[in-house]
């Protein structure tokens, strides 16, 4: 799955899903040309190479320790480095407490040496 392909799946679900713990005007997917209600504003999401990871079990905890995975253990140690911009956290149906919940956090990168 391309990164636009999963960003797309991501706010479908989210759009569909809607509940009042989420902020709509941090999940609309609108036309290219669309313009954006009084109140929103509308960014868009460029193309870039993402650094996806996914994560298994109760929420928040495990999504926790995976931000502290990602930040202490990939970074450093990896080729890639954060452009610093947009990060997602996706997050899939199901009960958010249950220990085999799913969860992915996306995130853009630039390799260190460019």
């Amino acid at each position: 799955m391309d990164w636009a392909e999963g960003i797309r799946r991501a706010i479908d679900y989210i759009e569909a899903h809607l509940t009042e713990e989420i902020d709509p005007a941090a999940v609309a997917r609108c036309a290219v040309d669309a313009v954006a209600p009084d109140g929103l504003c509308r960014r868009s999401i460029p193309a870039r190479t993402w650094a996806v990871f996914s994560c298994t079990g109760p929420m928040p905890g495990a999504i926790q320790q995976l931000w502290h995975h990602i930040c202490v253990e990939f970074f450093p140690s990896s080729a890639y480095a954060p452009t610093c911009e947009m990060d997602i956290e996706v997050y899939f149906p199901g009960d958010r407490t249950a220990p085999d919940y799913r969860c992915e956090i996306w995130i853009p990168v630039k390799r260190k040496d460019a």
